[in-house]
């Protein structure tokens, strides 16, 4: 069946090639190559006099497309999709069935075409069929099939000015009435993208043909625009009845209204409603603030939304993507919603402006945990891998991690205290934050010595030795409490120790019980656990031992296992001291890399004291009690000397468990096959191909620590009968590995904290994604088309909130291409807003410095320091020109403190340091005054931009250390000096070619005001001094020089006719 679909269709569109060369539905139409015309209206003739045709292909179109609402098909659907991006060998009865639904479309569409006045009427009357494969369909591929084919037969016959009823508008009707405006429609699965796309391209083709009544379009407008804005249907659109939306709607479902929303806004401007523009500004801000940026996520302790499901939706993807494209096409001709937007952005988006520098080199978090693996990774601050591997093998512990995070811990503590408390905020962070990693900084500055000094996080540690640090100090803190058993229950084991005198006449015998936390076993000489676990129970001789019985010496010492917990964590001894070297007071420490394997499961009875003494009496522990399986391994890389710690962890989370195993290395978590564990863990040599044939070589990276969990975890560990430290507190139940789950364990004030921080997390993420981005570039760059004139005030507010946009949100995205272009985009609202270039030369000038010396000087990005000089420069030119009337009153002096008046001539030859102090300023002279303020003083420059370069003088010296990035600062003076006569004058007469020169000179200036050295401008590169040499010949060629004003001739090279500024002694005796 599916062979004779496939000819037939084939032969058709070959049919169809033949008589409208345009044709083009599919590839196969170059099959006409081989008939010819009498064939074809053969072929079509026969088609035509079938009995049934399209019922009888319909229906095997809808046994093939329609599966039982089971899932199969989603679940094959999803098993072929994975199949074909691994390359594996999908289903094929799948997909001949797919095939054979799609062959029959696609002949059902070529013939109805080839004979439209016969079978068009034919096919209106099986709607329904069609309209139920569209719907549903549980066949991707099958719903683009059918949507396609329904689109190019809409557009097909439309082309060909088809005498009937326009199929666009027939089939448009037909799917409108099955248009969802609530999440209850039961008729429609949950994959409506197809749906809403064929939907979209007819609605806008139907516009674009004037097809669409006017009342419908008003119609579908307001229906869409009540069920996005959570409303009920006025009584005058409801059509039927339908329930109120809830207030979680899926997303494909709001994407497709979205989608068709904006179709509707775009291609129908000219079908004016009142009430409908007023509803438009309603939903601009019901969209930015429930689905866009919500307002819980923008308040400074915002409510868990993890553990309120429902309280925040956010909405991602292509359904983020077409929200914006609507709010783009709302506010493309109303000056009111787009007023009303920017108000949104600017008064949510943006905190309050500080005078501080804001976070640049700080790049946000963008991605989420959770993406690949799910956990949070533990940040390596220096050298503290071994702390990261043993806690998150902690984390690992539900029932350990949970007892941690319901402590009641003093936040006020010092010390260990200090330790417990980062620990829980670390495993609270850890279960339910949406960062990547967690940073350890507050762990590490709460670990102290004993000699009370901060940890060293550049010097690597045992993880051996931590993992017994950690524990001490955690009970120390928990001791006196109902949780001071926590280790104890959870990881203890209780070993005990025999002594017996050799002499076989007393037979005495002594033993002891220690607590341990973890085993730890000989690995010199072992192949693996079993043989180190059989030597830690093998009887060794105590030479050195008296029996307090017999008085003789000599014994026997063995050690066996009195009692398990649920966990066990075994230590292997894997470093060692060498005494091996030329010195014999040389001792260094040695690895031992042999080959070492350990099971993924292990019996431990026969290392207990009853299977040892064979004790009938301890007959109570099932076989269930010694069984454990592998859970956790902590792996060491290296040497003795110098090494990485990481962890393989098995998830246990799950109830069922998923068997998964993940890889934790530090801030990256991944999963792991556990079938690699023997090529990672077990050490030993392998063979090198990268070396000569045969050769070997060793593997450095191999296990420590192993983790073991009992695999019933129905049988709990035996009460402790033997400790004083009995636990009071009831376990706390497995839960799930949603996270929504584990905010119910965290204490209030770490859930607020991580609540807190997720909510900040979320909003980064959604201000710094590629989609928020173009959307703000849009609106920006299209102005309303109702504005008249776009150099009026209306672009001021424009400006500062792109300029704003600019400095704190895309420089911390780090993107050249989408900072230049957006750069751009502010050359050209500054170039036509002139009250815009006032407000940036005044928010310099006033309280923002730091920012101005940051942009141009210490940013470490080359584009930013570009970008913002070439605005910078526009800026001063395009508001240089209204400055006229003030440029006579910025000749004063005293404009740059430290330079002295003109026609002033020190004494070189008696220069004294004394008269200057370190920042270039004349303390004592002639001249004999206060230094003045800016913008206060009356001496001050009243032009902005004069009054900018006159800042920009005073931090030259602060640009020495800087002397790489130092290009962009110079190139300023250079194209203010390139601006005209008046700004190249002003900058002579404040001495700016004594401080250039001054600046190069360096430690050979006259000048130099200090005993210590200056910062030498050179290295390796050496310092490019193009934009420097250029301003600095600028400002020459701008003056009056001895000769000339005795010649009363210009300089050959002058730039400017008539009178010049003369060169002050200072500058002359520093130029020659």
């Amino acid at each position: 069946l599916a062979f004779v679909i496939k000819i037939l269709q084939a032969f058709t569109i070959a049919c169809l090639s033949m008589i409208n060369p345009s044709f083009a539905y599919t590839s196969d139409r170059h099959f006409h190559r081989f008939l010819d015309t009498e064939a074809v209206q053969e072929v079509l003739k026969r088609l035509e006099k079938l009995s049934g045709f399209i019922p009888r292909l319909l229906n095997i179109i809808q046994k093939h497309a329609i599966l039982p609402p089971d899932g199969e098909a989603a679940l094959l659907d999803e098993q072929q999709g994975l199949a074909n991006s691994e390359g594996l060998q999908p289903n094929r009865e799948r997909d001949e069935d797919t095939e054979l639904a799609r062959s029959g479309i696609g002949l059902l569409i070529s013939v109805v075409i080839s004979k439209q006045d016969n079978l068009l009427q034919e096919l209106y009357s099986y709607k329904n069929v069609i309209i139920d494969i569209v719907l549903l369909s549980n066949r991707l591929q099958v719903r683009r099939e059918i949507c396609s084919a329904i689109y190019h037969l809409c557009s097909t016959i439309s082309s060909l000015s088809h005498e009937e009823a326009s199929p666009s508008m027939f089939f448009l009707e037909a799917l409108l009435e099955q248009l969802p405006l609530s999440s209850t429609n039961s008729r429609i699965n949950q994959e409506w993208e197809q749906y809403f796309e064929l939907v979209q391209l007819l609605v806008r083709d139907a516009c674009q043909l004037k097809l669409f009544p006017e009342q419908r379009l008003l119609h579908l407008r307001k229906s869409l625009l009540y069920a996005l804005l959570d409303e009920p249907q006025p009584p005058s659109l409801q059509t039927k009845s339908e329930p109120e939306p809830p207030s979680l709607l899926p997303e494909k479902l709001l994407q497709g209204w979205l989608i068709l929303l904006h179709t509707l806004v775009r291609h129908s401007r000219l079908v004016s409603d009142e009430s409908f523009t007023k509803d438009q500004t309603r939903l601009v801000e019901h969209l930015y603030n429930r689905y866009l940026f919500p307002e819980s996520l923008r308040v400074e302790a915002p409510k868990s939304f993890e553990a309120s499901p429902g309280s925040t939706v956010v909405i991602f993807g292509p359904s983020r993507s077409a929200a914006f494209e609507l709010l783009l096409a709302i506010v493309e001709d109303s000056p009111t919603n787009h007023a009303k937007l920017m108000s949104l952005i600017d008064s949510n988006l943006f905190p309050p402006f500080s005078s501080q520098l804001p976070a640049w080199e700080q790049q946000p978090l963008l991605e989420k945990a959770g993406t690949a693996a799910g956990y949070v990774g533990l940040k390596n601050l220096g050298c503290i891998c071994y702390m990261n591997s043993i806690l998150q093998q902690f984390f690992m512990m539900p029932p350990l991690r949970n007892k941690l995070l319901s402590l009641e811990c003093d936040k006020t503590g010092t010390g260990d205290t200090g330790v417990l408390v980062e620990l829980q905020r670390l495993m609270g962070h850890l279960a339910c934050s949406e960062a990547p990693y967690y940073d350890m900084n507050g762990l590490c500055s709460s670990w102290r010595d004993q000699n009370g000094n901060p940890l060293n996080i550049s010097v690597q540690q045992d993880a051996d030795e931590f993992f017994l640090s950690l524990i001490d100090r955690v009970e120390s803190c928990l001791k006196g409490t109902p949780q001071a058993s926590l280790f104890v229950d959870s990881i203890s084991v209780r070993v005990g120790r025999e002594l017996v005198c050799r002499n076989t006449k007393c037979n005495h015998c002594s033993s002891a019980e220690t607590l341990e936390y973890r085993l730890s076993v000989e690995l010199a000489d072992k192949r693996s656990l079993h043989e180190a676990l059989g030597q830690f129970i093998q009887g060794e001789t105590i030479d050195d031992y008296r029996c307090e019985m017999c008085t003789l010496k000599g014994g026997v010492q063995r050690f066996y296992l009195n009692s398990l917990s649920q966990s066990l964590f075994i230590h292997l001894k894997r470093f060692e001291l060498d005494f091996t070297g030329h010195d014999a007071l040389e001792v260094s420490h040695m690895k031992i890399n042999q080959y070492f394997e350990f099971p993924t499961t292990i019996d431990m009875k026969p290392y207990t004291r009853e299977f040892i003494q064979h004790d009938p009496k301890d007959t109570e522990r099932s076989d269930s009690y010694y069984k454990y399986d592998l859970v956790g391994v902590v792996v060491h890389q290296g040497t003795a000397d110098a090494g990485h710690y990481y962890s393989f962890i098995k998830e246990r989370d799950l109830v069922p468990q998923s068997g998964n195993w993940f890889r934790f290395d530090d801030t990256v978590v991944s999963f792991f096959d556990p079938k690699d564990l023997r090529e990672e863990c077990f050490g030993g040599e392998f063979s090198n191909t990268m070396m000569e044939a045969g050769s070997r070589s060793t593997r450095l990276k191999n296990v420590y620590i192993l983790v073991y969990e009992r695999a019933d975890s129905n049988i709990s560990s035996e009460p402790q009968q033997h400790s004083q430290l009995q636990s009071q507190s009831p376990p706390l139940p497995l839960p799930q590995l949603g996270r929504e789950n584990r905010f119910q364990l965290l204490v209030p004030e770490l859930l607020r904290e991580v609540s807190s921080e997720n909510a900040r997390l979320l909003f980064d993420r959604l201000i710094f994604q590629p989609e928020h981005f173009h959307f703000m570039y849009e609106f920006i760059k299209h102005l309303p088309r109702s504005y008249d004139d776009i150099r009026g005030p209306e672009l001021e507010p424009i400006a500062k909130l792109a300029f704003r946009f600019l400095i704190e949100m895309l420089m911390r995205r780090r993107d050249q291409i989408l900072f230049n272009s957006w750069a751009l985009l502010l050359k050209t609202i500054f170039k036509n807003c002139v009250p815009a270039c006032k407000w940036l030369l005044e928010l310099f000038l006033n309280d923002h410095k730091e920012w101005l010396q940051y942009l141009l000087i210490n940013c470490s990005d080359e584009y930013v320091r570009v970008g913002f000089a070439e605005l910078l420069v526009e800026v001063i030119r395009t508001y240089s020109p209204h400055e006229h009337k003030y440029f006579h009153n910025s000749y004063s002096p005293e404009l740059i403190v430290g330079w002295p008046h003109p026609s002033y001539e020190p004494n070189l030859s008696s220069f004294d340091a004394k008269y200057y102090n370190e920042d270039y300023s004349y303390s004592t002279y002639e001249i004999q005054k206060e230094e003045p303020t800016p913008f206060v003083d009356e001496n001050s420059p009243k032009a902005l931009t004069f009054l900018l370069l006159r800042h920009l003088m005073t931090i030259m010296e602060t640009v020495r250390p800087a002397w790489r990035r130092f290009q962009q600062y110079f190139w300023v003076f250079r194209e203010f000096l390139c601006l005209g006569t008046e700004h190249r004058r002003f900058l002579v007469k404040q001495g700016i070619v004594a401080l250039l020169v001054d600046f190069y000179m360096g430690d050979c200036s006259p000048y130099k005001t200090t005993s210590a050295n200056r910062v030498r401008l050179g290295g390796d590169p050496s310092p490019d001094l193009y934009h420097f040499m250029f301003a600095l010949s600028y400002a020459v060629r701008s003056a009056a020089t001895d000769g000339s004003i005795k010649t009363k001739e210009n300089p050959p090279r002058s730039l400017d006719s008539g009178s010049l500024p003369c060169l002050d002694r200072v500058s002359m005796f520093l130029l020659f």
